[in-house]
């Protein structure tokens, strides 16, 4: 899914990842370095549609620790488009919270991503009501009873629950007994990176 080379230099390795972290270790080794801090970094490929907002921000990401990027790849590579779009909306919405380093907060982010709702172009809490009765398959919608729907009092009862918010893409909340903290504070050791 990401495409990165390590240059020393004088020669080049390019990683491939999710891989296997000896891997990484490894291809430092070839170069003759001990971390990553001794060698330049280049973003080369993405395995996804180059216009996804998603992929733009792992295009502009400083990769400081190539292994925590790998916990990120393996994470989401079973994602589809929907789902990156989903997670790079939790990713914004951490944003406007104290946030830890971005790319361990989107391994957490998509590892919890159940956990959240989105509510895609949604930008008040009637359009939010709406896309949960109508789209989001939680509940049987009736297009009989279309004028009786409580559009607006259910998206501003979800989002008072949710600690939700509008953001450019749509809307974030989150959507069990959980705080935004204990998700994004999570080992990164524990994340089921690739060992």
């Amino acid at each position: 899914m990401f495409g990165y080379t390590l240059s020393n230099g004088y020669s080049e390795e390019y990683i491939f990842l999710p891989c296997h972290e000896d891997e990484i270790t490894k291809a430092l080794h070839r170069l003759g370095v001990q971390d990553l801090s001794q060698c330049r970094v280049s973003y080369e490929d993405f395995g996804l549609d180059s216009t996804t907002p998603f992929h733009s921000l792992i295009e502009e990401l400083e990769v400081t620790e190539l292994y925590d990027l790998n916990r990120l790849a393996y994470e989401i590579q079973d994602f589809n488009a929907e789902k990156l779009i989903k997670l790079y909306a939790l990713f914004a919405y951490t944003q406007e919270h104290e946030c830890i380093d971005p790319i361990r907060a989107m391994t957490c982010l998509a590892d919890h991503i159940d956990d959240f709702d989105f509510a895609p172009n949604a930008a008040n809490t009637e359009e939010l009501g709406e896309y949960l009765i109508r789209d989001s398959g939680r509940y049987d919608y009736d297009p009989e009873l279309e004028d009786y729907y409580m559009f607006d009092q259910f998206g501003e009862d979800t989002m008072t629950e949710q600690d939700g918010m509008f953001l450019e893409m749509g809307y974030v909340g989150i959507r069990d007994d959980i705080q935004l903290w204990e998700i994004l504070e999570q080992d990164g050791q524990q994340m089921g990176g690739i060992q």
